[in-house]
């Protein structure tokens, strides 16, 4: 990428580096403007893609709360938006696979000033899909990490019509990447002093909407003890974050902002004066006859277990925002449920080896 200004002068990267990108145009609309190249565009593009969908129809359904009855031309601003966030997210990383002996070693590399991925934190994940395939070119069974689908439950939207959930087939498969924020037992035993019922539902069983936990339970837990949630204000502790490190990232900046991956002992473990490793290596085993694989990295800004949670976290008491949950998850189960978004891709053929079925061995 090429942001240097026009006459040479170099300019350094930063955030409107990538995310107002040098374009072609006047500066001003004086008729002896001159025609430059290195115009930033004021676009500030993010990766959130999938919530233009999610307006429109909501603008359809009437069911939009600020700014419906929305007219082409604001639907195709939305249209050109949507294909920006997409273009943003294929030059986020870059991604590479070599085979080591049985294993196969999977490269992310950063390419962002920022951890990736970033931005809101909730709902938002990135990770690694691998398939593998034998010398016919045939998917090997059951050896896929980082399927998605339907999960074996359905849900019904505002009209009555049942959908059938798709997301992470295992949560537990290697190379997930997200920040999970959450509560702490000490701060939850302040919230119960507050008026916080014991009662209060900090999060939700995907499967079958029953309650995971709640603030009682965690108040009466031992100190030090968090759980992850959903209640974003309400939360004080960051449960875990293992998204990548950007280039140049040290250890003194991450513990005065406040911003260290938890565990902490991640990407490269620099400690005082060092820097992080800002790429994330992950080892699969290869399964036994498998002669070919094919590793995407997706992205995707709003997940099922998010969406559920809005959904049933919403009590309707409130008169203006009581149908939101339901609304949004309508809007999510009628437009693709945010099907997610290919980052990058990388192919490689395999070396005759014994391989044996599994998942990763171990990730960096």
């Amino acid at each position: 990428l090429d942001a240097d200004y026009e006459d040479g002068t170099p300019r350094d990267f930063t955030c409107q580096t990538c995310h107002m990108y040098a374009s072609t145009g006047k500066g001003c609309d004086k008729n002896q403007a001159p025609i430059r190249t290195d115009l930033p565009r004021h676009d500030h593009m993010g990766g959130s893609s999938w919530v233009a969908d999610a307006i429109i129809h909501q603008d359809n359904k009437g069911t939009l709360r600020l700014g419906g009855g929305m007219d082409q031309d604001k639907r195709d601003a939305l249209a050109a938006g949507q294909q920006r966030a997409l273009n943003q997210l294929t030059r986020a990383a870059d991604l590479s696979a070599t085979q080591n002996g049985n294993h196969l070693t999977v490269r992310i590399t950063n390419l962002t000033g920022h951890k990736l991925i970033t931005g809101y934190p909730e709902g938002r994940r990135m990770w690694l899909n691998v398939q593998w395939f034998d010398s016919l070119g045939q998917p090997i069974p059951g050896a896929e990490s980082g399927a998605y689908g339907p999960i074996g439950r359905t849900v019904q939207d505002l009209d009555g019509v049942t959908h059938q959930v798709e997301s992470i087939l295992d949560l537990d498969d290697p190379g997930i990447y997200e920040a999970k924020p959450g509560m702490d037992q000490g701060w939850a035993a302040q919230l119960s002093s507050l008026g916080y019922p014991d009662g209060f539902v900090i999060s939700y069983d995907r499967m079958t909407d029953a309650v995971d936990h709640t603030l009682g339970e965690l108040r009466q837990e031992l100190p030090g003890t968090s759980y992850k949630s959903f209640h974003f204000v309400l939360n004080n502790v960051i449960y875990e974050d293992n998204r990548i490190p950007p280039w140049g990232m040290g250890y003194d900046d991450t513990v005065e902002r406040n911003m260290m991956p938890v565990p902490a002992d991640q990407y490269g473990n620099p400690g005082p004066g060092g820097t992080y490793d800002h790429w994330a290596d992950v080892e699969f085993d290869i399964p036994a006859g498998a002669a070919s694989a094919e590793v995407r990295l997706y992205y995707q800004s709003t997940s099922w277990e998010y969406i559920q949670f809005l959904w049933l976290n919403n009590d309707g008491l409130n008169t203006f925002l009581g149908d939101e949950g339901i609304n949004m998850l309508d809007a999510w189960a009628n437009t693709g449920m945010n099907a997610p978004v290919e980052m990058a891709l990388a192919s490689t053929n395999l070396s005759v080896t014994a391989g044996t079925p599994g998942a990763a061995s171990h990730q960096e």
